[in-house]
């Protein structure tokens, strides 16, 4: 469970990050923390709003393995969680595999639609960000 410093700042260590995500146990304590670091510029670390402190450590984590697969699948190495679809068709002689492809309204979701992680982030925002309407405004304003 995250912890919260005095200036509502939520802390993640890599040690709690690696029992979240065993799968990257073998990773650099400095290359998680420089990912979790990363990873507040997309999602906050200050303890406000409806999101209580479980999900938004939760959404930082998925960030920081997001992060962390783009960075591996960038460097050469095996992305652990570089699967962003669904398997439609498969044949076994000679191995062909159709995958969908999930289907991004925006760049964003392009970003995250890329790993299993960024995939399991937004669908956490979807179901924890939901837009409020003021007055016939077109414009939302989310909590």
């Amino acid at each position: 469970m995250p912890t919260v410093d005095n200036n509502g700042n939520i802390l993640i260590s890599a040690e709690e990050f690696k029992q979240g995500f065993p799968e990257f146990a073998d990773t650099l304590d400095s290359d998680i923390d420089m990912y979790i670091e990363e990873s507040t510029c997309y999602i906050s670390n200050k303890y406000t709003g409806d999101i209580s402190v479980n999900c938004r450590g939760l959404m930082i984590k998925l960030m920081t393995a997001h992060l962390l697969s783009l960075s591996a699948n960038n460097n050469g190495g095996i992305a652990n969680g570089a699967v962003a679809g669904q398997v439609i068709n498969a044949t076994i002689e000679q191995v062909h595999v159709s995958v969908a492809l999930p289907k991004n309204s925006n760049p964003f979701q392009y970003f995250l639609n890329q790993t299993i992680y960024g995939q399991r982030l937004l669908a956490l925002i979807q179901s924890k960000i939901t837009p409020i309407y003021y007055g016939g405004s077109f414009q939302r304003v989310f909590r």
